[in-house]
């Protein structure tokens, strides 16, 4: 589990890393990874689109992306869950990268209550 406990954000229009969420995992031999990922981020001004994605193992898995709406300092939320067999045993690296069309994005959970980041990784069996 990785959680977000300091204010970040971007102004990159190409994906970046996203603070500090990324988070390795070492699978078993069959096991199944599930990804849960959820963040809460407002922008610093109107019409805003937070992208993010996720990597693992440095390939590209999946997107998400939400937009902030017609005034600054709106709070938004994007999630995703994904689940990935066929990994063979030993270390995974999970990372977390975000992008904006612009402006600047920001996930503040130091600064407000309703902007958070968190990222579950779980290993199961069918």
């Amino acid at each position: 589990y990785k959680e977000q406990t300091s204010d970040t954000s971007t102004t990159s229009t190409s994906y970046v890393a996203f603070g500090g969420m990324s988070q390795d995992i070492t699978m078993s031999s069959g096991g199944i990874l599930l990804v849960h990922f959820t963040v809460s981020f407002d922008a610093d001004s109107a019409s805003r689109v937070g992208s993010f994605k996720l990597k693992i193992d440095g390939t590209d898995i999946r997107e998400t992306a939400q937009w902030t709406a017609s005034s600054a300092n709106n709070t938004v939320c994007a999630s995703m869950v994904y689940r990935k067999t066929g990994l063979s045993a030993g270390a995974r690296a999970v990372e977390l990268l975000w992008k904006t069309d612009g402006g600047t994005i920001r996930c503040r959970p130091a600064t407000t209550l309703n902007n958070h980041s968190s990222l579950l990784l779980q290993e199961v069996r069918a």
